[in-house]
Parts: C-alpha cells; structure tokens; sequence
C-alpha cells in the first residue's frame, strides 16, 4: 500500500510540475523571429548587427539559422586577419565566431592575441582575449601586467558607483559601469598571476568574505550583471547608442 501510495504522489507531483511550466515562446515566435531578423540581401549591416541576430535565435532556440554562414564567415575572417581592425571591431568578428564556428586556426588566433596584448587600452581588447581563449586553447592570452591594467579601469569609477568610458570623457554611466566590471572580470581571469589584493573594488561583508579570498574574482561579473539590469529597467534613456560605446583607459 505504502509503495502504491509514493508511486501516486510522485506521478500527481510530475503531473503538476508538467501543468505549470511556463513556456512563453511557441513555434510561431521563433519562425516570426527568423523571418524578421534574417536579412533579405544575405548579410547584415554590421558585425554587432550580425551578433545580436545570432544570439537572439540561438536564445530563441530556432533550432536552425538562415543560411548565411559562408557569407558571414568571409566578414569575420577579413576583419580579424586585417592589421588595420579596430579592437572593438575584432571583439564583435570573435563574438560572431563563437556562435558560427568559422574556419579559422590557431595561428591566426595567435597572431590577434599578440596585438591585442601589446596594446590593451580598450574594454573590448580584454573582452577579446577572454573570446580567444574559449576558442583557441593553445593560443597564450594571459597578461603579463594585469596589475596596470586593472588599476587604469579602476581609474574610471566615480563615486557614485558610475563609470566613465574613458579619462577625457566626463559622461559617465551605469551601462558603462557595467562593462568596466565586465573587463575587470576579464582582467583577472586573464592575469598571469593574482592580481594585487590591493586593487579590491569592492568590500564585503564578513560573512561574505569567509567564503575564501577567491569570491572576490567573481565580484566584477556579479556586480556587471546587476548594473546592467539596473540599466535595462531604466531603458538606457542617457546612454549613446550601444554600437558608438566603448570604453577606453
């Protein structure tokens, strides 16, 4: 009696938990987001443009993209072998590729890492060493003066938990606040060694801080995260448009 009991209880609470799962996108959502954001000439305008639409069907789970890849492929790979790219161009031709996959080895991996290291001024130059290195394994992206680094991002917090996009620009923001924090995280996941226990952005609790000296590695990516919903829910009204940011130091 006792297992017939259990057997029906553990269905009705399966039962139940199948009943309430909240499924907010159907088929038709996603077969509505390929066809407004598949792009009718065969290419995006942009790599950020070409970024956002990838992410919303692999987000969306459409289970299939639209069938664009060799095209894309060909912008990644030209802007990421080009001498004359911009960081930030790089760092949205790597985010591309994460999702795409395109055919690119090692070798040109490394050879963006090494100008990319021997000129880390920019958000988007750590965000791309961090991109190398889920992509390339073999490719050295570690930073050698993360010390530096770190302390020239630090440079840019304001008092009142904003940051500036760069130390000749006086707008500051919390969006920008956020992607500071972010490359911050990314400084020290990149470091060649720990970073100065000095350079803490921030002081927790005691209780927190039991926890062990390394949660303090993924303070800047909790507190990223938290300034960039406080930004969402605030709509970004004072922010520029997000393809024109960047933050520099």
């Amino acid at each position: 009696m006792g297992k017939v009991l259990g057997f029906f209880i553990l269905a009705m609470c399966t039962l139940i938990c199948e009943t309430t799962i909240f499924k907010p996108i159907s088929d038709s959502h996603r077969s509505a987001a390929l066809d407004l954001l598949t792009p009718k000439d065969g290419s995006f305008e942009s790599l950020e443009v070409t970024y956002k639409a990838l992410r919303s069907f692999e987000v969306l789970g459409t289970g299939k993209q639209p069938d664009i890849k060799a095209v894309i492929c060909k912008s990644v790979v030209d802007t990421l072998r080009s001498p004359s790219s911009a960081s930030k161009d790089l760092f949205q031709a790597l985010r591309v590729n994460r999702i795409l996959k395109c055919e690119l080895n090692n070798e040109a991996f490394a050879g963006i890492a090494s100008r990319l290291k021997d000129n880390v001024n920019s958000g988007g130059s750590v965000g791309s060493l961090v991109l190398i290195e889920g992509q390339a394994f073999k490719v050295d992206v570690h930073l050698g003066g993360a010390d530096s680094v770190f302390r020239a991002i630090k440079a840019l917090s304001q008092s009142d938990g904003r940051w500036r996009y760069s130390s000749n620009d006086p707008e500051s923001s919390t969006f920008a606040a956020g992607i500071a924090l972010e490359s911050l995280a990314g400084v020290v996941s990149l470091a060649s060694s720990e970073i100065d226990n000095s350079l803490s952005v921030f002081e927790f609790p005691v209780p927190i801080r039991g926890f062990g000296s390394q949660f303090r590695h993924f303070s800047p990516t909790i507190v990223a995260l938290l300034f960039r919903l406080i930004c969402n829910f605030q709509l970004c009204s004072s922010i520029k448009d997000s393809s024109s940011l960047e933050l520099n130091f």
